[in-house]
């Protein structure tokens, strides 16, 4: 999953927790999260603990992480939330634009 907001050097807590769930969706090791989310295993551990306090990741018996239906209500709300501030972005960048032509009409 790429960053939300490209401007942006760090990464909210939100779309870390994100990345996770989107990688656990059909299984991963504690290894592969960190690996494909870029994350340090103190970073990991952290999150994992969250997410398993909060019931929206579990580990099955084998030590895979998957992502619970809570966690699929997440990432569902949070990919709006990411469409709508793209939108508003995008609408901020057109004003910006629309008033930069006018400036030489005055």
């Amino acid at each position: 999953m790429k960053s939300v907001f490209v401007n942006r050097k760090k990464r909210s807590r939100e779309e870390i927790i994100a990345s996770i769930l989107f990688s656990a969706r059909q299984g991963s090791t504690k290894t592969g999260i960190m690996y494909s989310n870029y994350l340090s295993f103190s970073q990991l551990n952290k999150y994992l603990g969250y997410g398993l306090k909060a019931k929206i990741i579990f580990q099955n018996g084998d030590g895979k992480f998957f992502t619970t239906s809570k966690g699929l209500e997440f990432l569902e709300c949070f990919e709006q939330v990411h469409n709508i501030e793209n939108d508003a972005i995008a609408k901020r960048k057109l004003l910006n634009d629309i008033l930069d032509t006018q400036r030489g009409e005055y």
